[in-house]
């Protein structure tokens, strides 16, 4: 397991851990220390990678078994919220604050795409199971699919968000795609039509996750409450606090004071 955490402009860290069998981890290594908070990181398909993003706009790509840095890619101009490795892990996609979402080849350490389109601050991106497009969420209420290898064209629009896009996924049957965001609703597709609305949380849903069976759905949100739903039907399965008195309100009140 890896994490990403920090403050902007006061220090963020990249760790490995080895998870317990009865629960909790152990930590495995540290991969990176710095003075910028870390928002993303991922694994590589076969799992022999990791890569990490955050506020200090670099990409960075370590050996799982090692711990050493393969790559250091600088090309964006402000923070990295999300990255997503292609298929044959050959290269990685980012999502920015700067606006735009790019395309990286990993051993090239370059830059071979830049997806524009949003026009706002991009927080999320995955490519297709196939590994043929690439799909955005932002700041301007949408999800935009592009096709990273021909001219980095624009493909698709999908509309119908009432906020901002923070989350989103493919299951591996490659039709099936879950997104989420500021409007407390976590939406299925299926071709990229809209299939299935799952509303139930109370606050901006920041994390998506798919059970191995691909039959139920993780959703969770800021005030700390994890749901459960089945993606067959939409309907609840579950509901968890995972952060027992944490109340967003109360912690935002007093860091303005």
């Amino acid at each position: 397991m890896a994490t990403a955490s920090g403050d902007p402009g006061q220090f963020g860290s990249v760790q490995l851990w080895i998870a317990e069998p009865v629960g909790g981890g152990k930590l495995a290594r540290d991969l990176l220390e710095t003075t910028d908070s870390a928002f993303a990181v991922a694994f590589s398909p076969d799992g022999t990678k990791l890569a990490a993003a955050g506020a200090d706009r670099a990409v960075r790509v370590w050996d799982v078994a090692t711990g050493k840095e393969l790559a250091l890619i600088e090309d964006h101009a402000d923070w990295i919220f999300d990255l997503a490795w292609s298929p044959d892990g050959k290269r990685l996609a980012t999502a920015s604050r700067d606006k735009t979402s790019k395309v990286f080849d990993v051993e090239k350490k370059e830059s071979i795409a830049t997806f524009p389109g949003h026009a706002e601050t991009v927080y999320c991106v995955s490519f297709t199971p196939d590994g043929k497009s690439i799909a955005t969420g932002g700041a301007d209420n949408q999800i935009r699919v592009w096709n990273p290898d021909e001219d980095a064209k624009q493909v698709r629009v999908v509309g119908g968000f009432g906020g901002a896009v923070f989350r989103l996924m493919f299951a591996p049957d490659g039709k099936t795609m879950l997104a989420c965001g500021a409007d407390k609703i976590v939406r299925t597709f299926e071709n990229f039509a809209p299939k299935a609305t799952l509303s139930g949380h109370n606050d901006w849903i920041y994390s998506l996750a798919l059970a191995p069976d691909g039959k139920t759905i993780a959703s969770g949100s800021w005030d700390g409450e994890v749901r459960l739903w089945n993606l067959l039907d939409g309907k609840p399965v579950r509901t968890i606090l995972a952060a027992p008195g944490y109340k967003p309100e109360a912690n935002a009140q007093a860091s303005a004071r």
